[in-house]
């Protein structure tokens, strides 16, 4: 089901103009988002549905690129082999952060890449599409808490998860986590179609998201 072309474009249409809304005009206009899949397959449909959505809006403002290992067989279009580099038009595995930290490129779709230690400062927002709980929940979102210039929050919208299986995986590393009221997203953002919405933001940014001491975030979760 979560293959189905309405869903990936549904889902494409809420991140693209989520996206242009808000996300691109934080970090002084210089903020990226990821967007995390739940498999290369997936990676692969939502390369296509935001390059085919952008494109059908005349958006000039964003570009993406995509990032998964070996190839993809799409069982819809078994004749066609997809690659990471293929995607890009070129662009290889080593030379992908680098181009994605440019002014070039705007979002990156993942596939079990890029969920650890990868560091883009400018990576302001994520959109989750891929069950996520413990450690990897905390390593995943974690992508987000880079310090820069101008970063004063972060914003991650989640399609999949429960709101308190992702304060259960945040709890061992801090303190204290503070909880937001909750409100209808319809009521938040009324043309969003998400499943939830976590707004993450950090006091202060960690150079790493496990710290040596304990901080104190802030977490707003709006469900």
């Amino acid at each position: 089901m979560s293959l189905h072309p309405y869903n990936i474009s549904q889902k494409t249409e809420v991140m693209v103009e989520h996206f242009r809304m808000f996300t691109r005009h934080k970090i002084g206009g210089k903020a990226k988002a990821m967007v995390v899949t739940s498999s290369r397959l997936h990676a692969v449909r939502y390369k296509q549905a935001f390059d085919k959505y952008i494109a059908e809006k005349g958006y000039k403002e964003i570009k993406t690129l995509v990032a998964f290992s070996c190839m993809v067989i799409d069982p819809d279009a078994p004749s066609v082999e997809y690659t990471e580099v293929g995607m890009n038009k070129g662009i290889r595995e080593k030379e992908l952060p680098e181009r994605f930290g440019s002014d070039d490129y705007q979002v990156l779709l993942v596939a079990e890449k890029y969920q650890t230690g990868f560091d883009q400062p400018l990576l302001h927002t994520m959109y989750v599409d891929k069950r996520l709980s413990g450690i990897q929940a905390v390593q995943t979102l974690s992508r987000l808490n880079r310090k820069h210039s101008g970063k004063e929050d972060t914003f991650v919208l989640d399609f999949v998860n429960e709101p308190e299986d992702i304060l259960e995986a945040f709890k061992p590393y801090y303190q204290q986590t503070l909880i937001g009221e909750r409100a209808e997203a319809s009521h938040k953002l009324g043309w969003m179609r998400s499943r939830c919405i976590i707004g993450l933001r950090w006091r202060n940014f960690a150079g790493s998201f496990i710290p040596r001491r304990k901080t104190k975030p802030l977490l707003t979760i709006l469900k």
